[in-house]
């Protein structure tokens, strides 16, 4: 089912900025916004950032992700780096052509 309002922009084709990725992944969802940079080798990489929307004692975020090339299908792996155990949230994307 798609999703509304999710978007994937760039102004170098290297820095990515991913907005509404929150899809109802928390009880509280919220219009999240997440910076990603291409690898040029379909992989991914999320560079620790704060999320805004989060308490500043659990807003730490980083990650890793990758790109089939073939589907276009992107995999995002989420880490929340000040939860316990840091969990991981996998989220898939496939741009609408």
């Amino acid at each position: 089912m798609p999703v509304d309002d999710v978007k994937i922009g760039s102004n170098d084709c290297i820095t990515y900025l991913l907005e509404n990725w929150d899809i109802n992944v928390f009880d509280f969802p919220d219009k999240r916004n997440l910076i990603f940079t291409d690898n040029g080798d379909n992989t991914l990489t999320i560079p620790e950032q704060e999320e805004e929307t989060f308490n500043p004692e659990f807003a730490t975020l980083r990650g890793n992700g990758i790109v089939n090339p073939v589907t276009r299908e992107i995999t995002f792996n989420i880490e929340l780096v000040d939860f316990d155990n840091s969990p991981v949230i996998t989220l898939k994307f496939k741009p609408q052509l």
